[in-house]
Formats: C-alpha cells, structure tokens, sequence
C-alpha cells in the first residue's frame, strides 16, 4: 500500500566476526550492518573513520538494560544477608559504573539508574522520584555498621556470632559480561564483602531453571522500557511450575508492585500513566530487585550511498527496519 520499494533487491549475509564486519563494511562491500553485527569497539572504529571521509554514519541503540539480579528465594540463596534489604542498599553504594563504562565503552556509554530507557519524555520526573545510589563506600561503611557489622581481620564485613557472608556474582560466559563483573566484584571485595565470580556457559546460557537458580546474583540483560516494568511480578517468577519460565529471575514479589502495573496496564490517560511509572521505579530503586548498570549499547553502521536508516524511539519494539520501503541506494 506504500508503493513499490525504492530497492530492488537486498542480500543479507552473516557474518559471525565483528572485525570481519568492520573490514566488509569499510570496503563498501557491504552497506549496513545490524543485528549486533559489529561490537561497540569496531562501532567506534568505523565512526572515528567515517568522520574524516563523510563514508557513513554509526548509529548506537539503547534497545537493552542491563543490571544485576539479588536472590530471593530463601531455599535457594547461599547467604541470608543476599535477602536483607540493608546489604543490598550498601552493595549498591559501591557498584563503580563509571570504571565499568570506561572498560567496557570507552567512557562513551550510558549508565542506567532505572530499567526505563534514557530520553523519554518522563525521564526527569522519573529521576525525581528514584532513589539514586551514587558511588559513596562512606556511605556503604555506615549502612553496614547499623545493620550490625563490622570489618574482620581479613578486611570483610562479618556480625559477632554469624558466620561470614560471602556471595557468588555470576554473568553469562562474554567477554565483556566478565570483564564487567570482574570490576563490579573487585569494587564490592575491595569495600568489604567476600565476593567470588562464576561465569554460566554458553551451553546453559538458555536454560531457565539455571538462569533463576542461581545462589546470590546474576548480571544478565533485558528488554527495557514501560512494558519491561511487568518483568518484575510475581506472575513472571520462574518456577517448576512454569517450566522456568519469565523474566523475575530473582523471584523478587512485592503485592504493591504488582497493584500498581495493573493500575498501569489499565490507565490510558499519559499524565496518570507517568505517575504510576514514576511510583513503579520507585519502589524497584528502593527495594533493589536489581541493581542498575547501564543501557547495552548496540551499534548500528551504514555506508553514505544507503540513505534512510535512522535513530528510533528507546522505548519502542520497533525495529531499524522500520521504514525500510523509503531506504534508497545510491
């Protein structure tokens, strides 16, 4: 019904290494590349080139969020303390993001306060309502002293009478997921707790009951944005019965939390809506169902002879494809 395409015909090749992407595309054998075909280095190869040549345009899409899920399921966590609220607030005072966006982006990518996307039209009444958790081990110090502990001989908080809590994180098997638990564990070892890491294989990396069994926290990626906010009900707890499915993997549940998304899921009017979302990120940043990381950042490349490709909305399911039929090659 749009009319006819004004490209003919397009051949779509796989390509499974990212540098053999970046040499294809900068060739011009190629004319975009998508679908995480290239990674963030090879994404800033390309525009660092095409910025003296004008050969193309890069493209970076916050389509995912990461962060790192507690354990809630009490037959299931390795240490109590995963399950007090007071420890999880002083672990999330001491989650260096910044050293994180340096190794992994170059200081170039985007920290994540909230599972909602950057740039939406809410986003800073979102922030006002938030609870933030600036890196502050001052601030961790004198959580974890109200809650009853102290430093050991060996540098770890510990209580009189309780045996020492330590803590697995664990991330899917990536070389970037392990560098970037590797900081945010050195940060927490470094500010007192006993943290070891753990990588899941490639092999489990699809397996349910693994994802959601897990015995302290999982870093591990989502899908962001409003619709994402229903990935925290308990409806989405993973179980036997459910064949281990849904996105809750901790099996964080909070009555009031899902209260308010059917109050969401049921509102059409904007201005309720972004209050109800407001009062949704709030009660996940203080809660701590997981802990903010930042947004995965997927590069999108074109040469300058494909016209058409453009940015999309973060809080979208569309695709770049979108208005593909309006694409030109010249």
């Amino acid at each position: 019904m749009l009319g006819r395409a004004r490209i003919d015909r397009v051949r779509i090749q796989f390509v499974s290494d990212a540098n053999a992407a970046l040499a294809t595309l900068l060739s011009g054998a190629i004319q975009l590349a998508a679908d995480n075909a290239l990674g963030f280095q090879q994404g800033l190869t390309a525009k660092q080139q095409w910025a003296s040549n004008g050969g193309g345009q890069m493209l970076f899409t916050t389509d995912l969020w990461r962060a790192i899920y507690p354990q809630f399921r009490p037959e299931v966590a390795g240490s109590p303390a995963v399950l007090d609220l007071r420890v999880r607030r002083a672990l999330g005072y001491v989650i260096d993001k910044q050293s994180v966006n340096e190794v992994l982006y170059g200081g170039e990518g985007i920290l994540a306060e909230t599972i909602l996307p950057p740039g939406v039209d809410y986003s800073a009444t979102v922030d006002r309502a938030i609870t933030h958790y600036p890196y502050d081990p001052r601030r961790t110090e004198q959580i974890m002293t109200e809650a009853g502990y102290a430093r050991s001989s060996g540098g770890f908080f510990s209580r009189p009478g309780e045996e020492r809590p330590t803590f697995e994180l664990k991330t899917n098997a990536s070389v970037q997921y392990e560098q970037e638990t590797s900081i945010v564990a050195a940060g927490w070892r470094q500010s007192g707790f006993d943290v070891r890491e753990a990588v899941n294989p490639a092999a489990l990396a699809g397996d349910g009951q693994t994802r959601a069994t897990f015995p302290s926290f999982f870093a591990f990626s989502t899908n962001l944005g409003e619709r994402a906010l229903g990935n925290f009900r308990a409806a989405e707890i993973p179980r036997t019965e459910n064949r281990w499915t849904g996105n809750n993997r901790g099996g964080w549940a909070n009555p009031e939390y899902d209260r308010l998304f059917g109050v969401l899921n049921s509102t059409l009017d904007r201005t309720e809506r972004i209050e109800q979302i407001s009062r949704l990120a709030k009660l996940l940043t203080d809660e701590l169902p997981a802990f903010s990381l930042y947004y995965d950042l997927s590069p999108v490349a074109h040469t300058s002879a494909l016209q058409g490709p453009g940015p999309i909305s973060p809080d979208t399911t569309g695709l770049m494809t979108w208005n593909a039929v309006e694409w030109e090659l010249r």
